[in-house]
């Protein structure tokens, strides 16, 4: 499970509560800071961290702004936030190649021969 060096979800920071929730922050400070809003994803999905699906997540950035700009075309009232849950990290992730993901298996390895006995 990969942590989040950059944000630190059970630290509130010197403040006395976590207010992300609030409206004060909820209507107020997301259209002014949408990088939060996504690194706060990052790490609710695990995704914080500096692993190969880690980087791809953190690499989403401007397609999950510009899909959101989308949907918000159809609800004006839908929040970055609220958008985030709908993108599904791990099907993106799976609908990879191996070579995609940066695995390569038989990099190292010679051809196989099949030769029939008998």
């Amino acid at each position: 499970m990969a942590s989040n060096p950059f944000w630190n979800n059970g630290s509130l920071y010197g403040g006395s509560q976590d207010w992300y929730t609030t409206p004060l922050v909820e209507y107020n400070q997301e259209p002014d800071a949408p990088t939060g809003t996504f690194q706060r994803w990052l790490s609710g999905n695990n995704a914080g961290g500096f692993g190969r699906r880690d980087q791809l997540a953190q690499s989403l950035y401007s397609r999950t702004r510009s899909g959101y700009e989308a949907a918000a075309a159809t609800n004006p009232n839908l929040l970055y936030k609220d958008y985030l849950p709908t993108v599904d990290l791990n099907a993106i992730w799976s609908s990879l190649t191996p070579d995609q993901r940066g695995e390569r298996p038989n990099q190292f390895t010679g051809r196989t021969r099949w030769q029939s006995r008998g």
